[in-house]
């Protein structure tokens, strides 16, 4: 009869160790043969490769050129923007005192006065053209020119720039017609004896008339110094005349007519 004897225990080999990796230990786990446990840290080489690359300015530079660039300059534009306003509060804390800002009074509307209506401009009868013209002695004068020696109408010590003068024949009369063809409405004047002679040998009458009918007539002038001022109405007429009679004499018979004028 055979008895079965134990076999003697092999004791292990001893594991040879790679100088190289010296640092570390491996175990082999009997459980499985597909997982390895770490008893010491992980050689200088690995701990190196598994940390983050630093960041740099090449790398920073690279990811900004990933964004687009109108978000670019948006992101630009608020930094201004922000920037500008902090200058603009530390500008005003230390330059501005602390003091608020006068805001500029509202400018007041500029009122236009209302249009005063300008009175009608009126026609003097010396700048009109003459229809027909008839005197005694002398010619025609006009433009305060008396008619006769170069000398001026002055009435009462005042020249009339305008004035018409007719010096009418004894016993008869001088006279000068206008066309107003209705244009007009009144008629102003100043019937008077000019101031170079002393007194007429006779006195004078002086006579408006509108298209052949008296609208107004003096009282008799003899001295000078001696007017009648007139002002009436010449609506619808067409022809206008100036006329002076006398009914005697008629020696120094300068009768003028200061600054007659028409009035639209």
């Amino acid at each position: 009869m055979l008895l079965a004897l134990p076999s003697p225990e092999i004791p292990e080999a001893p594991v040879q160790r790679d100088p190289a990796s010296s640092t570390t230990n491996l175990r082999v786990d009997t459980s499985t043969t597909s997982e390895l446990m770490l008893d010491q840290p992980l050689p200088a080489w690995a701990i190196q490769k598994a940390q983050p690359e630093p960041v740099g300015l090449k790398s920073v530079l690279k990811n900004v050129m990933l964004v687009p660039w109108p978000m670019l300059a948006l992101m630009a534009g608020m930094v201004l923007l922000v920037c500008g306003g902090m200058l603009l509060v530390l500008f005003q804390l230390f330059f501005g005192g602390g003091e608020a800002v006068a805001e500029p009074e509202p400018t007041q509307p500029v009122v236009v006065p209302p249009t005063v209506p300008q009175p009608p401009k009126a026609v003097f009868l010396s700048d009109l053209p003459e229809l027909d013209v008839k005197v005694g002695h002398g010619r025609f004068g006009k433009k305060g020119d008396l008619g006769y020696e170069d000398k001026r109408i002055v009435v009462k010590g005042l020249p009339s720039l305008n004035g018409l003068s007719m010096h009418p024949p004894a016993n008869g009369a001088a006279a000068v017609s206008y066309l107003l063809a209705k244009k007009y409405q009144t008629f102003k004047g100043t019937a008077a004896i000019n101031d170079d002679t002393a007194n007429t040998e006779t006195a004078l009458t002086f006579k408006v008339l509108g298209d052949g009918k008296l609208l107004w007539q003096s009282r008799p002038l003899k001295n000078k110094g001696d007017v009648h001022e007139c002002s009436i109405s010449v609506k619808g007429i067409e022809r206008l005349t100036l006329e002076v009679h006398c009914p005697g004499g008629s020696g120094r018979a300068h009768s003028v007519w200061a600054e007659p004028q028409l009035l639209p």
